[in-house]
């Protein structure tokens, strides 16, 4: 690999990192997706990023779309 593409490999595994750690929280209900724990109700399983989720995935309290959440560290 030449330095700019372990430089791109890099940076990449620390955004997913960081995903790992990430929780989103719901602009309505206040329900928090988290990464570790999934989404039962839905079938989501632990170790499924918020990004990952299915477009048409809603929050398992109120039922808005994944566009009403905001990220939260």
């Amino acid at each position: 690999l030449t330095f700019a593409q372990q430089s791109a490999e890099n940076i990449i595994i620390k955004e997913n990192k960081e995903e790992l750690k990430t929780k989103y929280v719901c602009d309505v209900c206040g329900y928090v997706y988290d990464f570790n724990i999934g989404d039962d109700v839905h079938g989501i399983k632990s170790t499924t990023s918020f990004k990952d989720l299915p477009e048409d995935w809603k929050c398992p309290i109120c039922g808005v779309s994944k566009k009403q959440f905001t990220k939260i560290n």
